[in-house]
């Protein structure tokens, strides 16, 4: 059975709505006509107000309108305290992104490697969340990556990173790095969010000059964090440099991206499991729910810990030496700003990396072990020159990895990406 909510389609609607979230989520009146108003696929109620009300200026023949595509994005959630539920968001998109999108994009796109494709018109989380907070943000971050795709037509690059990417490594203050591809000009795009707090414009522009790149901000809060983080896009100037001002302008005309603190969504109850248009006319019975994982949970020589920002997740129920740690994390360092890997090799060993910091943080607690200065120089501060052939690098993060931890799922999915990553770079590199 579908729990598909009715949508709004006029502005009495919209209101009548508004009034219902406004009771039910306690919003003040103009919050709640905005939440009613992106439910029904606007930005924001003056988005709908205009156009569900403007009329034509003259009896001229206008171009039909651009088909929009209804989309739902859902988390489901479970709390240790058996509280459980499901956050659903619908948008309203010019392309039917659930069947365009491969897995492989996905794990590129931020905000979008939590979910998975339910129907074409539907992407779900593959587990559930441990709280509903959880549940609200991961949505409203897969959202804001669909709404930057709408918004300027870029997509997930998946294919060979360029030079660019070599020299992004060395710029002051990045944080956040996406990159993506320009399918009308096969232009390459990074999208870089710092943090507010202190970064120099200038001193970036700069940067940006002696590199060869150019780089432009834009108004547009941004898919990281909207509101602590900025929006920088950058491309070299010996490609399509002139794209830049297009995009900043699309960006900077765009309603805000949508947040959590500002939920414009459905909150359900768990049961029964959300179902799409397109999956009910599919027929297909829905996957089973995959049981959360709590913090503590042993199973098969791993163990579950609370992941900084996704949740329950495993690693081996072990503790690598600080000094393996400190070796594979500067010869990650040195393959990760080799800068002409494959994206394929540059993405499967970014996952190495960020599951080694994850776990080398649950490993070793006490900060007299180690201080939080030296934590950040593990795996992502300074660089490092180890002499040894990419190839030969990789292998050495193998042995370290087998040598210090036991056979287990999470030590054979790094394993799994290291060979995989060194088959990359066995392969012709294409020119960019």
């Amino acid at each position: 059975m579908s729990s598909i909510a009715v949508v709004p389609s006029s502005i009495e609607s919209i209101k009548r709505l508004a009034t219902s979230i406004k009771r039910d989520q306690k919003l003040t009146h103009s919050r709640a006509l905005d939440a009613a108003a992106v439910r029904a696929g606007f930005s924001n109620f003056r988005h709908a107000r205009n156009a569900l009300t403007s009329a034509p200026a003259s009896s001229t023949r206008q171009p039909p309108a651009q088909p929009l595509y209804p989309l739902w994005i859902t988390a489901y959630w479970r709390d240790q305290a058996g509280r459980c539920g499901r956050e659903t968001l619908r948008m309203l998109v010019r392309r039917p992104w659930g069947s365009i999108l491969r897995p492989s994009q996905m794990t590129r796109i931020h905000g979008m490697g939590y979910f998975r494709s339910d129907a074409s018109d539907a992407f779900e989380s593959r587990t559930d969340l441990t709280d509903q907070r959880s549940a609200r943000e991961e949505v409203c971050r897969a959202a804001r990556s669909l709404q930057f795709m709408e918004i300027t037509g870029l997509l997930p690059l998946t294919g060979q990173l360029s030079r660019l990417s070599e020299k992004v490594q060395g710029m002051p203050r990045r944080d956040h790095v996406s990159y993506w591809h320009d399918p009308a000009t096969e232009t390459m795009v990074v999208v870089d969010e710092p943090y507010l707090d202190g970064f120099g414009i200038p001193e970036r522009e700069d940067w940006a000059r002696s590199n060869g790149a150019a780089i432009a901000s834009s108004r547009w809060s941004g898919m990281h964090s909207p509101g602590s983080s900025a929006a920088f896009l950058l491309t070299s100037i010996d490609g399509r440099a002139d794209i830049l001002a297009t995009l900043v302008q699309q960006l900077d005309a765009a309603a805000e991206p949508v947040r959590k603190d500002l939920w414009p969504g459905e909150t359900a109850s768990y049961l029964p499991l959300f179902v799409s248009p397109e999956r009910a006319r599919d027929g297909r019975a829905k996957r089973a729910r995959r049981k959360p994982l709590y913090a503590g949970q042993i199973r098969n020589k791993a163990i579950v810990y609370g992941r900084t920002f996704f949740g329950g997740a495993w690693r081996p129920n072990a503790r690598m030496p600080l000094t393996a740690h400190r070796e594979a994390g500067n010869l990650l360092k040195e393959l990760l700003q080799h800068g002409r890997l494959r994206g394929s090799a540059y993405g499967r060993l970014g996952h190495v990396r960020s599951e080694l910091d994850e776990w080398v943080q649950r490993e070793y607690t006490d900060s007299r072990d180690l201080p939080h200065e030296d934590l950040n120089k593990l795996y992502y501060q300074g660089s490092a020159s180890s002499g040894l052939d990419p190839s030969d690098a990789i292998a050495r993060v193998d042995e370290l990895l087998r040598q210090h931890y036991p056979d287990c799922v999470p030590r054979r999915d790094l394993v799994r990406s290291l060979a995989a990553a060194k088959k990359d770079l066995l392969r012709e590199p294409r020119q960019r």
